[in-house]
């Protein structure tokens, strides 16, 4: 009985307080799985979470006065809820219009209260960690979960939600019934986020030629000035011919330096002498002058100053002064992108470039090449091999309104590739916004809110809480995923495998699919590690969450009104500005730099805080109050001064997230997080040894629920312990250990132990740059032997990844015997690596690479037996002779494929005889040869399903076979570096190519080959990219 009146009353009364499809304030786990069950997904987990007790106690609580009375106010309270949650979705459509100020307030109040909600169950699972941690060790006391203080705080909110549904009435809002849409992740791509050039091929190669001219003239100094309006693709221009000026080595030294609106002429000397010398620049700045004249005495230079605001004159003197204390040669260059022609008229004013500096002043692009844009996009993301005449005419209307702009086009192409429907298409097309007059500097705006609007309410919370972040900040995402991760923003399916970092990297390549991220930074795996925002679709962050997100600085005014939950508090030299006192207990992100007393000073107000990020702080003690801070769940205490942490730390029971990059060795030897801890990272050197508290045999810490471990930068560390005995570890990644030699269970097991499983839950390995590694033994023969102690090793293992490892040459791990579960292996620059253990069961495996390892002469046996792999790739082994022929004859679900080069002695491709079995499923296949090799493999005629074939290397082959043609599925074609060849017979043959680069060739042509017969591409052909030799 007391379970159906949960079920029927209390619950709608939870579900009515959080659900809000609109602004999406859905935050705590719990929470989130209420939403699936308004999907009709799953069961609410909130009767799985409350036992009968519980439900017992709160009930009791409310109906001690009247139960009769208390039963006809919950019935009538369910049906209201009803109503106003259906009003709630003519609220969000109505918000938007200046005249409904009362309507945003409405849906202000209405979250806030959804907070309230959240903290009160926060508070309940607090109360009973409290008690869980009071009986450790004891028998269990029964023990209700919702105290008296818990049950008033409900009562409260249900006083709030009448009164909220009153001014619904008062203001007249509709009911609408609300469909929530399920989420669909994103397909990931590996060139997902690289910038990619439209339609200005042109003005790269005048802007060359005015930098070249101008360095012809002899000048100290010269240079050229990009202006033109945000979203015309400027930094994406300067960074092409960056690149360009680069790789073909233009000049002797180069430096790309983002301004912004802080134009500080030592910020841009400190930042030259990090790409010119490398390291930490010196204090003083004229040391750093000094060794910047001295390192330029005879070289040149090209500098790329991005998105410059600066028009004061006298910030541009200065900027003169200092670069001329450093030039030394003729010939330096200095390009500028700016939205503004003022700023570049103030630059050429300066004494150094009065005579030398070109304006260049960029066009729009027309809307043909908007739709290229558009289209590319929408077929890379979505998968379809072509649009349908019904969209591309639709798409052609839309790629008109973009403005010329690149920046609109490659969202709306984001947007687009999501919703693959001519309604949907019309509805971007016929939306409102499109007939705002563009001169209207909120024209921009309005056009990418279409974008935003679009989105996923998941979604809408993760971008808009990067509004945190400062202009042009580089966002790095596993910091991004954890943030979101703390605020709840993740939604996680019921009994789904997936977790929350996944959950978080498919969100970021969502809003990275749509070019709300952008200017991606790969480390050289190809692995995404940062990103920034474009300036204006950083506005349209701030836009969106301006009652919710403040920047503070000093001197800046906040109404006593306000609904701001995240802060960050800018310093900008004059100190921190003061926090209002009426800000502290709503707030749910802190971030403060250099100064913690500004934080301890309010630490026992923050009632609600999530998130702290206190970086560079000078203080040397944090307030015990930190530990009272019972909703934190993400804790960034980096390169602090700090010399003791306070004991009360271990109380942070919520806590996921620790970040301690740079503190001193003596701060975290006494310092133990509680064992509730998910998430631990820890980049600095900790002496010899881990401390007590992380030692798998001491105390609990590291024994119930830590998923991830990241370490990292422990230089003087001779011992990693092992780590197999954590129970619930799902990813650990180790890098940067200088002074390990070996690592593994095998060397670090206590006497007389009998595990039967070592790491049972870890699904993620990531070993980098462990400089002297030499073995890695988990588990040898003799361990998994009958009568061994350890019988089974990473039952659950997904990933394995190993990377910089140069030393390493055993690594043991009992084979592969009980990974079924593994689906990647990547092996990258283990130079020293002579064997890899052999495949045996691995049916799950889909993706195996192996990248610069010198020392391997042979493949493992049993990579037939992978029927799942879909993705090969043998690179740069310069010592591997042979490859089993029957590996590709069993590997029919291969869909990429990448070999070469191999050992050079030989003179035919290994391994290929067998390529014609993967016909109809082999997609993408690259080779590179090397010198020996005459010709390329017969069988690749046979490869029909093939979409793209990149050739490189192959120096002694002067035409590739016209049997090539055969490939009438080819789309994309790439012919790099095949310095004798002169004659490609087979682009006459290829019907459906619309990508071809190729080049250079041989160095005594004058003209590239294949081009004469590619007229009947015409149609089809929409990049080409053609790169040259000397004649």
């Amino acid at each position: 009985m007391i379970l159906d009146f949960f079920k029927d009353y209390i619950l709608p009364f939870v579900m009515g307080a959080i659900l809000d499809p609109v602004i999406n304030f859905i935050l705590s786990p719990v929470i989130e799985a209420i939403l699936d069950f308004v999907t009709n997904s799953i069961l609410p987990p909130v009767i799985e979470a409350l036992d009968c007790e519980v439900i017992s106690r709160a009930y009791g609580c409310w109906t001690a006065s009247d139960s009769s009375n208390h039963e006809v106010q919950l019935m009538s309270l369910r049906d209201s809820l009803k109503i106003l949650q259906s009003m709630t979705n003519d609220a969000e459509r109505r918000q938007g219009k200046e005249s409904d100020c009362p309507i945003r307030l409405w849906l202000q109040h209405r979250q806030m209260l959804a907070f309230d909600v959240e903290d009160v169950l926060d508070e309940r699972d607090y109360e009973q960690l409290c008690c869980d941690v009071e009986t450790l060790g004891e028998k269990k006391r029964k023990r209700s979960s919702f105290s008296s203080d818990i049950v008033d705080k409900i009562k409260d909110m249900n006083v709030r939600f009448d009164e909220l549904k009153e001014h619904a009435r008062l203001l007249n809002l509709e009911s609408h019934e609300f469909h929530p849409t399920a989420m669909q992740l994103p397909k990931t791509d590996s060139v997902l986020g690289d910038s990619k050039v439209f339609g200005r091929g042109d003005d790269i190669e005048r802007i060359l030629g005015i930098l070249d001219d101008l360095r012809e003239k002899q000048y100290l100094v010269s240079g050229v000035s990009i202006v033109g309006m945000g979203g015309l693709g400027k930094t994406t221009v300067a960074r092409s011919i960056y690149k360009k000026a680069k790789e073909e080595k233009h000049y002797d030294l180069i430096a790309w330096v983002c301004v912004s609106e802080d134009f500080n002429e030592e910020t841009i000397l400190r930042e030259m002498h990090e790409h010119f010398k490398g390291g930490v620049p010196p204090s003083s700045i004229n040391v750093l002058v000094e060794g910047l004249a001295k390192e330029l005495e005879k070289k040149n230079f090209l500098l790329v100053l991005d998105d410059v605001w600066n028009k004061d004159k006298s910030k541009w003197i200065a900027f003169n002064s200092r670069l001329s204390g450093i030039l030394r040669t003729m010939g330096n260059s200095i390009m500028v992108t700016t939205h503004d022609e003022e700023v570049a008229l103030e630059m050429r004013k300066m004494n150094l470039m009065r005579n030398s500096m070109q304006i260049y002043k960029m066009q729009k692009l027309s809307y043909v090449e908007c739709w290229s844009i558009i289209e590319k996009t929408v077929l890379e993301l979505s998968g379809l091999q072509s649009i349908s005449p019904n969209l591309k005419d639709i798409g052609v209307d839309i790629a008109k309104k973009c403005g010329g702009l690149p920046l609109i086009a490659a969202v709306m192409g984001g947007t687009l590739s999501s919703e693959i429907q001519k309604g949907a298409w019309e509805a971007i097309r016929d939306n409102d916004a499109w007939n705002l007059d563009s001169k209207d500097g909120k024209w921009i705006l309005s056009i990418l809110k279409i974008s935003y609007d679009h989105l996923l309410p998941h979604l809408k919370k993760c971008f808009s809480y990067c509004s945190i972040f400062p202009k042009d900040f580089i966002i790095e995402k596993d910091y991004l995923v954890q943030l979101w991760m703390a605020q709840g923003f993740l939604h996680q399916p019921n009994e789904s495998s997936t977790t929350m970092e996944e959950i978080g990297d498919a969100y970021f390549n969502h809003l990275l699919s749509n070019s709300l991220f952008q200017d991606v930074r790969r480390n050289i795996y190809r692995d995404i590690i940062s990103c920034k925002m474009h300036d204006i679709v950083h506005d349209l962050a701030l836009a969106v969450s301006k009652d919710e997100t403040l920047i503070l600085k000093s001197g800046c005014k906040i109404d006593k009104n306000t609904t701001i939950l995240h802060l960050r508090v800018k310093h900008d030299g004059s100190g921190l500005p003061n926090i209002p006192t009426y800000l502290h207990q709503r707030l749910r992100s802190l971030f403060i730099e250099e100064d913690a007393d500004v934080f301890n000073k309010m630490a026992s107000d923050l009632k609600s805080l999530r998130s702290l990020k206190l970086v560079q702080a000078k203080t040397e003690e944090l307030c015990p109050a930190l530990g009272e801070l019972k909703h934190l769940r993400y804790l960034d205490i980096s390169n602090g001064n700090f010399k003791a942490l306070p004991g009360s730390l271990s109380k942070l029971y919520h806590l996921q997230t620790l970040r301690l990059k740079g503190n001193h060795v003596e701060v975290l030897e006494g310092f133990q997080p509680h064992s509730n801890l998910k998430s631990l990272s820890i980049d600095y050197d900790m002496g010899k040894s881990f401390p007590p508290w992380m030692m798998s045999g001491g105390a609990t810490f590291l024994s119930n629920n830590l998923v991830e471990l990241k370490l990292g930068d422990w230089h003087n560390c001779e011992h990693i312990p092992s780590l197999g005995l954590l129970p619930c570890l799902k990813f650990l990644y180790i890098h940067n250990f200088k002074n390990v030699k070996r690592m593994g269970h095998k060397f670090d097991s206590p006497g007389g132990e009998e595990s039967i499983k070592l790491f049972p839950a870890l699904r993620q390995i990531t070993l980098k740059n462990m400089a002297i590694l030499e073995e890695w033994v988990e588990v040898d023969d003799d361990d998994i032997a009958a009568g061994g102690k350890v019988k089974i090793v990473f039952p659950s293992l997904e990933s394995l990844t190993i990377i910089g490892c140069h030393k390493l040459k055993t690594w043991l791990m009992g084979g592969f015997s009980s990974h079924h579960k593994l689906s990647s292996l990547e092996i990258y620059n283990c130079d020293n690596l002579m064997a890899i253990p052999n495949f045996n069961e691995l049916s799950s495996l889909k993706k195996f690479d192996i990248y610069r390892c010198h020392a391997l002469t042979s493949l493992p046996n049993g990579l037939g037996s992978c029927i799942s792999l879909q993705y090969l790739c043998i690179s740069s082994c310069i010592n591997v002779r042979s490859i089993p022929e029957e590996c590709l004859f069993y590997l029919t679900s291969l869909k990429k494929l990448k070999m070469g080069p191999f050992c050079k002695e030989l003179e035919e491709f290994p391994g290929l005889n067998y390529i014609d079995r993967l016909s109809s499923s082999l997609e993408d296949l690259l080779l590179e040869g090397w010198d020996k090799l005459k010709s390329l493999p017969y069988q690749l005629q046979d490869l029909t399903a093939l979409r793209k074939l990149t050739l490189k290397k192959f120096n002694r082959v002067e035409a590739f076979p016209e049997r090539l043609g055969n490939l009438t599925s080819l789309q994309q074609l790439y012919i790099f570096e095949c310095r004798n060849l002169t004659h490609l017979f087979l682009l006459q043959a290829l019907k459906s190519l619309y990508e071809l680069e190729m080049g250079p060739f041989s160095s005594e042509m004058e003209e590239f080959p294949g081009l004469y017969c590619i007229h009947h591409l015409y149609a089809s052909l929409k990049y080409l990219r053609l790169k040259g030799w000397e004649k």
